[in-house]
């Protein structure tokens, strides 16, 4: 009875702060449970039936937030719910770097790191319209770290 209660994988945080990891945990299960094509563009020809889309739309609740599944409690369509959460999410981009590469570039000179950013400038493109200020702080804060510092 116990295993009825155990997630797979962690839920869907409210902030969206794991949401790639999260996407590609749902394909993944989905898949597994040969179900994934509830969630992408329906074709023709191979129609869902609605034991798929109860299932899937389980599978789903059961590994979001409590407050995103209060918010999209109406939704009975699994597909529109996984829609409904990119949208929300989507703009969130991670960027991860080998520790040997970020050790390196938190030495660099400030010239070495706007090389870096010029040549990675498509990564760095939406900070701008982001609206949390923490990331801004985040991206000044480490610039400063980096910096050489004055003797």
């Amino acid at each position: 009875m116990s295993n009825l209660n155990k997630l797979d994988f962690s839920t869907l945080e409210v902030s969206g702060r794991n949401d790639l990891k999260w996407v590609q945990d749902v394909k993944l299960h989905l898949t597994a449970k040969g179900i994934r094509a509830t969630i992408e563009t329906p074709i023709a020809d191979k129609p869902i039936d609605k034991a798929q889309k109860a299932t899937a739309m389980i599978f789903i609740r059961r590994h979001i937030h409590d407050a995103l599944h209060t918010e999209y409690l109406a939704e009975e369509d699994p597909r529109t719910l996984w829609l409904a959460l990119a949208n929300l999410f989507d703009h969130q981009k991670d960027i991860y770097l080998p520790e040997d590469h970020w050790s390196r570039l938190c030495q660099a000179s400030p010239e070495a790191i706007a090389t870096y950013h010029s040549r990675h400038e498509s990564n760095f493109t939406h900070v701008d319209h982001l609206e949390d200020a923490t990331t801004s702080i985040e991206i000044l804060d480490f610039q400063e770290a980096s910096a050489p510092m004055d003797e």
